[in-house]
């Protein structure tokens, strides 16, 4: 090995012991004044356990998928959104893993839409949008405009990891249907 090199390889193994002596650990990243807990699951902080769970299960859930047929809507008559997705999720395994442990956790959810219209109104919802003629995610809009329609999701997640029980939100990124047409039509007599 070139005497550089030698020289450099020594200052970069210098510098990362003393990141770990810094922290109490050896070169190995192993700390002998921190005995290993008998079960690791025990000495895990719930707040740690219920982080990981909601990032892991939040890209489990489903995500809405929005359509408005006929691709535009009319003033004064109701405008039906389609979601395309369930607001029940579950129950299902899923593993999480925390480094020193992996549980299989047992979970199901429940969710809300808050759906932004586009024009100030914001309505919330049980039950995915299924379109006309039934559909239960619907509104009437009064002025001719062109609006972004927004659906934010925010789960109930009920779950059970090893010895952890509990219940988490998990609320998701907005889903936006961009540049939606708002028409006004008048019927015009002819005599």
């Amino acid at each position: 090995m070139p005497e550089d090199a030698a020289g450099t390889q020594a200052q970069a193994e210098q510098q990362y012991a003393g990141l770990f002596i810094g922290l109490g650990l050896d070169r190995d990243g192993v700390s002998s004044a921190v005995p290993c807990p008998a079960d690791p699951a025990v000495e895990l902080p719930v707040a740690m356990v219920e982080e990981f769970i909601t990032a892991t299960v939040s890209e489990q859930l489903p995500r809405p998928t929005l359509s408005l047929p006929p691709g535009f809507a009319l003033t004064g008559l109701r405008t039906y959104l389609v979601t395309e997705h369930d607001l029940d999720f579950g129950p299902v395994s899923v593993p999480v893993d925390l480094g020193i442990v992996t549980f299989d956790v047992q979970l199901s959810a429940t969710g809300e839409s808050a759906v932004g219209w586009g024009d100030g109104t914001v309505t919330t919802h049980r039950s995915g949008g299924t379109g006309y003629p039934d559909g239960a995610i619907n509104h009437v809009y009064t002025h001719a405009a062109l609006v972004d329609i927004t659906v934010t999701d925010t789960w109930t997640v009920s779950y059970e990891a090893g010895p952890f029980v509990g219940t988490i939100t998990a609320p998701l990124l907005p889903v936006t249907l961009a540049d939606v047409q708002i028409q006004e039509r008048q019927a015009v007599r002819q005599g």
